[in-house]
């Protein structure tokens, strides 16, 4: 690690440990307030933001447990690399569709109800995010098979993903094409990649932020849901007898 003292690595991976830990709590808060039995949230949109929320969670744990965590202690694993690589470009995909799906709905909605009653009235929205499942697991195995995508760690960079053929990867061209041009130290690399880790997170964060405050009593039924359950959890914990004798 010396050769990156000029930066603060400390900051920068602290940073990035929290983004990830507050999208997770976010998501959480999120996935509770949507579930409520109250009848505004059972629409096919909160029930989509659910399933995409589920999806950023898991996505912000499994970057904690397989990414995070083990390049702040230099830890490492079998399959770690493969399965944090294939778990972003899938999250990145399936996030995008649903995005796009939600936006439909909204349309449906708003514009077009005749496309509401067709994808997204009953049960039918359904077979919406398992096409979005399907083609994102289509494209990520493409991507890493047909580009020879790998992720190795660096020890004094952390986790760096490659490609065997660039050509068929618009973001690596760019990539390459930059760093042919700039000449770019191992501080400004390590400085670059880790703030490039912290700004990825902010996407996953803003999107549970923008739902939880932006939905008209969102907060409210949060708050009533967590007040019921810690009410049931009281009323659960038995209650002290005193007995005594005459």
């Amino acid at each position: 690690m010396k050769e990156v003292e000029m930066y603060n690595t400390v900051l920068l991976r602290v940073a990035e440990v929290a983004v990830i830990l507050v999208t997770i709590l976010l998501n959480i808060l999120l996935i509770a307030a949507v579930s409520t039995p109250r009848c505004r949230y059972t629409t096919a949109f909160f029930k989509l933001i659910r399933i995409l929320s589920m999806v950023l969670l898991i996505h912000s744990v499994v970057s904690m447990i397989f990414k995070t965590l083990p390049s702040l202690f230099d830890i490492q694993f079998h399959f770690q690399n493969k399965i944090s690589l294939w778990m972003d470009l899938f999250t990145r995909y399936f996030a995008i569709l649903l995005i796009f799906i939600l936006a439909l709905n909204r349309f449906s909605v708003l514009i077009v109800r005749r496309l509401d009653e067709l994808f997204f009235s009953g049960l039918k929205y359904i077979w919406l995010p398992c096409t979005a499942f399907t083609v994102s697991a289509i494209m990520t195995a493409m991507v890493v098979n047909l580009c020879e995508m790998e992720r190795a760690y660096i020890d004094w960079l952390g986790f760096v993903d490659s490609t065997g053929k660039p050509e068929f990867y618009v973001v690596f061209i760019v990539s390459f094409t930059l760093l042919n041009i700039a000449d770019f130290n191992k501080n400004d690399l390590y400085f670059i990649i880790s703030l490039y880790n912290v700004l990825s997170a902010i996407p996953e964060l803003l999107i549970p932020v923008f739902v939880l405050f932006g939905t008209k009593g969102m907060l409210s039924s949060l708050v009533a849901f967590c007040t019921k359950e810690k009410t049931s959890v009281m009323q659960m914990k038995p209650t002290s007898t005193r007995t005594g004798t005459g």
